[in-house]
C-alpha cells in the first residue's frame, strides 16, 4: 500500500513540474518482459547446469551409503569390526543429510544471485530505453495489481522487449 501512496506521489510531482499532456508515461508487463528476455533463458540453463552438478554430487554420495549399506547387511553383526562399520554407517549418513543441505543451500544462493543479476540488467536496460525514448515514467505492471489499469497504447512491453534483446 506504502509503494501505492509513492506510486501516487511520484505521478502527481511529474504532473506539477510539466503541462500533464507534455508527459510521456507507460507500463510494461514485468512477467513478459522477464520470461521472454534472452539472457532469462541463458541463466536458466546455466541454473539447470548447477542444479543437474550438484545432484550428481547427492546422487553418488547416496550411491556410497546404499553400497555400504548392503554390505553391512550381508555381514555378520555380532563381530567388533561390524559394529564399528555400523557406527562409521551413522556417520555417513548424518554427512550424507549435511551435504545434501549443504548442496541444496548453494544452489539456492546461486539461484538468487543470478536472478538478480538478471533483474539488474533488464532494470538498467529499461532506464537506458526510457532515457532514449523520452519517457518521463516506466510502471511495471504485475500480476498483483500494481498497476490495475493501463490502456494498451501505454502498454511497451513488446517496443522494450525487443530493445533489451537487441545484445
Amino acid at each position: 500500500m506504502k509503494i501505492s501512496y509513492l506510486l501516487l506521489l511520484a505521478i502527481l510531482s511529474i504532473g506539477c513540474g510539466k503541462n500533464s499532456t507534455e508527459n510521456r508515461i507507460a507500463y510494461i508487463n514485468t512477467s513478459t518482459l522477464i520470461s521472454e528476455y534472452k539472457g532469462t533463458e541463458d541463466m536458466l540453463n546455466e541454473l539447470d547446469r548447477i542444479k543437474s552438478k550438484s545432484q550428481t554430487q547427492v546422487d553418488s554420495f547416496k550411491n556410497v551409503l546404499s553400497v555400504e549399506y548392503q554390505n553391512i547387511r550381508q555381514t555378520s553383526q555380532n563381530d567388533e569390526a561390524s559394529q564399528f562399520r555400523v557406527q562409521n554407517f551413522k556417520k555417513m549418513q548424518n554427512q550424507f543429510k549435511e551435504f545434501r543441505e549443504q548442496e541444496l543451500k548453494k544452489v539456492s544462493e546461486k539461484e538468487q544471485k543470478l536472478s538478480a543479476g538478471i533483474l539488474n540488467l533488464i532494470n538498467s536496460k529499461v532506464r537506458k530505453y526510457g532515457d532514449e525514448h523520452d519517457f518521463d515514467l516506466i510502471i511495471g505492471a504485475t500480476e498483483n495489481g500494481s498497476v490495475m489499469y493501463g490502456n494498451d497504447k501505454m502498454n511497451i512491453t513488446s517496443d522494450v522487449l525487443q530493445y533489451i534483446n537487441q545484445d
